[in-house]
């Protein structure tokens, strides 16, 4: 019998060193893990299968094979997602290694070409930005480092593609781009703050190495920026408080900033040493000033984008604002909060409230981002708003203050942190020892000064771009104060301090420009050291430019001014005045260029009206004797007098008061270099400026007391607009803008002119300002013939304008009225190629220039109001060339049908009818009695178009063209005297003319079966064609006196004797008809006269013949003839259908 079972278990005794056991109750919690680690498969793969590309087909095959792909691969073969994964990696050295293997990845596309390397580029750029910009903020400098020299590479990349030259592609990634780099200027880390203004800097200016000399050639090109920074410049606002912290911590006096760049920390971070991405060279801009470029280059792009910031809702006098998707995306876009790193960035549409327009939805895609229409500019206004009154959300005018009171402090306080940072550099200069004005400055300082100076301006324009200083309301701005609309006045005491506010932070901007108006009056100009070069003293003339022109910008607000501050315009006018006299302009350095270039910009502020109001006659220089001085100084350098035109005669250059009795080729030369420069073009467009705001007035009698002035101005201006026709001829087409301009402003005094009978004026009889405006007008017609003339090389400068431009080419011949013969050659030869079309070929690359067929049309039309200043067989000569009709040929059909026309080579003929129609428009409204006067005259061209049908050429094609144009015009001139004198039967001067006219018609049908051969098989087809043949034909048939008669003999005479040598007369067995030509010129015959017997109004022939019944024996007759002629073969049916149609004809 077992024990009894014990109620307890004895407790063992614990001892030293040994395990406690487990309880009953105890829980087992150990567990057990495993796991598979395989090493990079699919990378494994993905690289042997490259590696063995390289070693089976080399390396230039594996490259081949991915870019047929679409792939990024390094010259390693390792992929962009390999790549792209190691950047992921804790190790720093491990994703120094990856970014350089993306590097390398990259530059290898320059291997492919330019355009494949950018299209393989831009499909990877959704995946590699996002790990790019992660790595902008990374803690070590390496990486940061190497991250944006690939960003600049990828820039390079793009921009030597001439399809993303301007970085299209890269524009919708700029809010996600702008989204990291704003995270960079905002990091704890100092470095990281100053990586970040560069990679600003590089966006700004889509440039891997923003400079100062890229910046001022931006200025040069007057908004020509990529789309990348355009994009850029919308989000200004996101940039400028960091920007603005930044600038402030500079240390830019006494060289300080020489000293800044290194940073202590572990050993993980490296020095900021020539692995950084460095300036070009050339720039003595110090690391730390990279800042303010950036600085510079985002307010450039903001100005030129015209952006609207993301906090700014611009005024423009009715409260209006645009509730759909806004062009400019940083005005109605915010970034998400909370967004991955990893993904791009969600812009959202804020609606604030409900739209009224239910077909507005959200932005929530990249597709759903708005496209500028064509004719509207990124810079410009749309012009499509809605009204937001009454909208909930949108209308809050205590926002719209309170963001005006947000942008005038951010401006003033940054426009401050520039003037101090003007002053620590002007600190390390120090005045002249002989007592004169401005200070001495080291060459090195110069680029931190031009930067500052351009940052200045940049910010002054900004603050006008936003229409935040309303030149007519500011005087009264206290008064606002006193009177508020109804709506604000309910939100109590808020809103009036909103607007005191407004008003006050007007006025603290106001003090700050004229502190800074007076720094940079103290500060100029500035000197150079002792012992300079030329060189360096032209970088200082561009310095002292800059200065002149922030004066200018600055000071011409004048509402803001104390009394005194206008003393700059008379330091700057004694400044400019004698750079102006330098004629060596052409021989100067690209400095002084760029400095001259400047000036010229500040010339233009001070001659030109600059009021409160527009249309008033305020001056900044308002001395008038001081304006006519500067424009003297500015004529002798840029518009000097030239030497007469050809068509004056020695006799009358005695009187000329505009040109130079006698002019040296040096002159001319100089300017033929001048004129193609920035220079040359600021030049010409300030004078357009002033040609058309004083042109309507040019000849109005002014007052006593400004008599002489008045004139002296007056043909000062008339001799340098004598000039302008060698400044539009150099620049050809490359300034298309520019010329418009030019051309307008001298229609604009053109159109004043009243052409005297004798040409030159007496001088006892008219003023001296009408004898000047008429000499301008009578050397412009021969000045201006340059612009039609072309060569064998290239076509004239008129084919390669626009078509507007071209437009106002040819107004300006009209309003001159009586052409040269040699302009008249040459503009029949430019219409002439529109109906020609040549197009540039491989053999023919010179013949690419050829206008429209409605701006020949236009060509044509002026020429024709003038052709009673012209002898009329010059006139007449214009007309046939004209029409190309000489010109043509079966190579320039084949052109046409290239560019592609219809038709094909049975319908070749037909190429040329638009050209012929528009002769015959022109021929027959040339003079009353067009057939008695103007037919005589052309006949000799006409027949010799006629008898080309007899002549044996291989060229049937133009043939055919040249005897249906002659046939066209004579049928256009037999209907024009018919609807005169109501005619049924003109009688002919000419009967060898009408027999060559019949026997040229016949020919036309026989040449038009050659043609068919092989072609056009289909008898609808051929009937078409024939109808369309018949046109003119039947016409002349039916109105010439007698020439119907004739038709019937000869083509019954053709048709029997072509039958009889095919051996298809009567007997002629099937197979003999079977064995006869390819070509049966017997059958279109046959079938076009049974269509002029067919012809209904408005030219009907049975009319004809049944009001004649000698006629009608002849029909008989002849159909009778042909049915004996075919009968037994195969046309033996078109012999009795025309015997039948005969008879209907004679009923």
């Amino acid at each position: 019998m077992a024990p009894p079972a014990r109620d307890f278990k004895k407790r063992p005794k614990a001892k030293v060193g040994k395990r406690a056991p487990a309880k009953l109750n105890a829980t087992d919690t150990s567990f057990k893990t495993a796991n598979v680690a395989v090493r990079s498969q699919g990378h494994s793969l993905e690289k042997n299968k490259y590696a063995t590309n390289q070693s089976s087909q080399g390396k230039d095959a594996a490259f081949a094979s991915a870019a047929a792909r679409m792939e990024l691969v390094s010259s390693r073969g390792n992929a962009l997602s390999m790549l792209q994964a190691s950047l992921r990696h804790h190790a720093p050295a491990v994703r120094t290694s990856g970014l350089k293997g993306i590097r390398d990845a990259v530059q290898s596309l320059s291997s492919l070409g330019a355009t494949l390397g950018a299209s393989i580029l831009e499909a990877n750029l959704p995946s590699l930005l996002p790990n790019m910009c992660r790595c902008w903020l990374d803690e070590d400098d390496d990486v940061r480092s190497l991250a944006i020299n690939l960003f600049g590479d990828i820039i390079t990349n793009l921009s030597s593609s001439s399809e993303q030259s301007d970085l299209k592609c890269l524009a919708p990634f700029v809010p996600f781009l702008c989204a990291y780099a704003s995270s960079a200027l905002n990091s704890l880390d100092c470095d990281i703050r100053k990586d970040g203004a560069l990679i600003v800097g590089i966006l700004a200016s889509s440039d891997p190495y923003p400079s100062f000399s890229l910046l001022t050639s931006s200025l040069e090109k007057e908004g020509g920026i990529s789309a990348m920074s355009l994009e850029m410049g919308k989000h200004v606002d996101l940039f400028i408080p960091s920007l603005e912290r930044l600038t402030s911590s500079l240390s830019l006096g006494g060289r300080g900033r020489n000293s800044e760049g290194s940073k202590e920390g572990g050993p993980k971070k490296r020095k900021r040493d020539g692995n950084k991405a460095t300036q070009p060279t050339g720039s003595s801009l110090a690391a730390s000033d990279s800042t303010l470029l950036s600085l510079a280059f985002l307010l450039h792009s903001s100005l030129v984008t015209g952006g609207y910031g993301f906090s700014s809702n611009r005024n423009n006098g009715n409260i209006s604002r645009r509730l759909d998707p806004s062009l400019r995306i940083s005005v109605e876009c915010t970034f998400l909060v909370g967004g991955s790193a990893r993904a791009n960035s969600l812009s959202l549409f804020r609606e604030g409230g409900r739209i009224l327009d239910e077909s507005l939805r959200p932005i929530r895609s990249i597709f759903d981002l708005p496209v500028l229409p064509p004719d509207v500019s990124a810079d410009g206004h749309d012009g499509t708003h809605f009204d937001e009154s009454g909208v909930p959300g949108l209308s809050s005018s205590s926002e719209d203050g309170a963001s005006k009171i947000e942008m005038v402090k951010r401006l003033t306080s940054l426009l401050e942190i520039l003037r101090e940072k003007f002053v620590e550099v002007m600190h390390s200069g120090r005045k002249p020892s002989n007592d004169k004005d401005g200070i001495i400055i080291s060459a090195s300082d110069l680029e931190t000064i031009d930067v500052l100076v351009h940052t200045i301006r940049f910010v002054h324009r900004r603050c006008q771009s936003h229409q935040m200083l309303p030149h007519e309301h500011h005087s009264s701005m206290p008064n606002t104060t006193t009177r508020m609309p109804s709506k604000r006045q309910k939100r109590g005491n808020k809103a009036l301090s909103d607007i005191q506010d407004i008003g006050e932070c007007l006025v603290t901007y106001g003090k700050t420009v004229n502190k800074t108006l007076s720094l940079l009056m103290e500060s100029f100009p500035i000197c150079p050291m002792d012992n300079i070069s030329v060189s360096g003293y032209d970088s200082y003339e561009l310095s002292n430019a800059g200065i002149c022109s922030a004066l200018a910008e600055l000071g011409g607000g004048h509402q803001f001014l104390e009394v005194g501050t206008q003393t700059w315009i008379n330091v700057v006018f004694s400044y400019i005045l004698p750079r102006l006299n330098s004629t060596d302009a052409t021989e100067a350095g690209s400095a002084e260029k760029v400095a001259t270039n400047v000036l010229l910009k500040v010339v233009r502020k001070l001659v030109l009206p600059h009021g409160l109001q527009s249309g008033s006659n305020y001056y900044l220089l308002a001395n008038p004797l001081n304006r006519h001085e500067l424009l003297e100084s500015f004529a002798a350098t840029f518009f000097p007098r030239l030497e007469f035109p050809s068509t004056f005669v020695e006799k009358d250059r005695k009187k000329c008061n505009i040109y130079a009795s006698s002019g040296s080729g040096e002159v001319g030369q100089r300017l033929n270099q001048l004129a193609p420069t920035a220079t040359g073009m600021t030049a010409a467009m300030l004078l357009t400026t002033l040609i058309t705001q004083s042109a309507d007035r040019l000849l109005d009698p002014p007052s006593d007391h400004e008599n002489k002035l008045h004139e002296k101005s007056s043909l000062l201006l008339l001799q340098m607009a004598s000039v302008l026709p060698l400044y539009i001829a150099s620049w050809e087409e490359r300034l298309p803008n520019e010329t418009g301009l030019v051309l307008a402003s001298l229609i604009s005094l053109v159109r004043q002119w009243s052409e005297s009978s004798d040409g030159i004026l007496d001088d006892g009889s008219v003023l001296p300002i009408d004898r000047a405006l008429n000499d301008l007008c009578l050397g412009l017609r021969n000045s201006l013939e340059v612009l039609y003339t072309a060569n064998k090389k290239m076509p004239s400068i008129f084919e390669r304008l626009p078509e507007q431009v071209q437009k106002l080419c040819v107004g300006l011949v009209g309003l001159l009225k009586r052409p040269s013969g040699a302009l008249v050659k040459s503009l029949s030869v430019i219409c002439s190629k529109s109906f020609v079309r040549q197009r540039a070929s491989i053999d023919d690359p010179g013949g690419g220039g050829c206008i429209t067929n409605s701006m020949a049309t236009y060509i044509m039309e002026v020429v024709s109001s003038l052709r009673k200043t012209m002898p009329m067989p010059t006139y007449l000569t214009f007309l046939l060339e004209c029409s190309g009709i000489e010109r043509a040929s079966s190579t320039s059909v084949l052109r046409r049908r290239t560019a592609g026309e219809d038709g094909d080579m049975a319908t070749d003929q037909f190429s040329y009818d638009r050209s012929v129609d528009n002769l015959c428009r022109f021929l027959t409204t040339s003079c009353e009695q067009p057939s008695t006067k103007v037919l005589p005259m052309i006949c000799p061209i006409l027949r010799k178009w006629l008898t080309s049908t007899s002549v044996s050429t291989n060229d049937t094609v133009k043939q055919l063209i040249q005897a249906r144009a002659a046939s066209s015009i004579l049928s256009a001139f037999t209907w024009d005297e018919v609807l005169t004198n109501g005619s049924v039967g003109i009688k002919s001067d000419f009967d060898a003319f009408d027999t060559l006219l019949v026997d040229s018609i016949i020919d036309q049908f026989e040449l038009s079966a050659k043609l068919w051969s092989g072609c056009m098989d289909d008898p609808e087809d051929q009937h078409r064609v024939l109808v369309r043949l018949l046109g003119p034909f039947t016409l002349l048939l039916r109105y010439r006196d007698g020439m119907f008669a004739k038709f019937l003999k000869v083509i019954s005479s053709r048709v029997v004797q072509q039958t009889l040598a095919a051996g298809k007369g009567p007997g002629a067995t099937e197979q003999e008809s079977a064995l006869s030509g390819k070509i049966n010129v017997s059958e279109v015959n046959l079938k076009a006269l049974l269509l002029v017997l067919k012809s209904k109004d408005p030219v009907s022939i049975v009319e004809l013949v049944r009001g004649c019944d000698e006629l009608q024996i002849t029909l008989m007759s002849t159909m009778e003839e042909i049915d004996r002629a075919v009968a037994g073969g195969h046309l033996a049916y078109l012999g009795s259908k025309l015997v039948h149609q005969a008879k209907l004809c004679t009923l």
